[in-house]
């Protein structure tokens, strides 16, 4: 008597492997981009912590990155860049449309999802505005505008920001 599995039984082993890798890779992707997409959400949280203490000082939210007593090095960012400070004027804690600030996904290593926009809104909201065609990552509300409010900011932030 012969020891062994037969050609079929392997075969259906293969088959069964098969199908739960094509389950769950995708699975793992989203996961993984979530995961990256942290780095951002905590710089935006400093941000937003760092215009709240500046708006108690001055009145006003932050033009700049440099106004902020925040120390961000965008060089050791690694799937983040272009930081921007939005300025409104006047921080309203209960607005869900204008940011406070922004921080974009460099598109090194990012299957699927491409360059986008995270905006930290004045309530506290992570929002996301994804690439044309691209999804945002999971568990992101994909945002409807720029959330610039009325534009009373100058956009230039000066946050600089890595390619890397």
């Amino acid at each position: 008597m012969r020891k062994g599995f037969t050609l079929l039984e392997l075969l259906i082993v293969v088959i069964i492997i098969g199908i739960l890798a094509a389950i769950a890779i995708p699975q793992f992707f989203k996961v993984a981009e979530r995961a990256r997409a942290s780095e951002g959400i905590n710089v935006l949280g400093a941000l937003k912590s760092a215009q709240l203490r500046y708006y108690a000082e001055h009145g006003v939210l932050a033009n700049r990155l440099s106004d902020l007593d925040v120390s961000l090095d965008t060089n050791t960012l690694k799937y983040f860049h272009n930081i921007q400070v939005v300025n409104t004027d006047k921080y309203d804690p209960t607005d869900a449309t204008r940011d406070l600030a922004t921080i974009e996904r460099n598109s090194t290593d990012n299957p699927g999802y491409d360059n986008y926009t995270l905006h930290m809104r004045h309530n506290g909201d992570v929002a996301c505005t994804p690439a044309a065609g691209k999804p945002c990552p999971t568990g992101l509300s994909e945002s409807s505008g720029d959330g610039s409010g009325d534009g009373s900011g100058d956009g230039s932030g000066d946050g600089g920001g890595s390619s890397t």
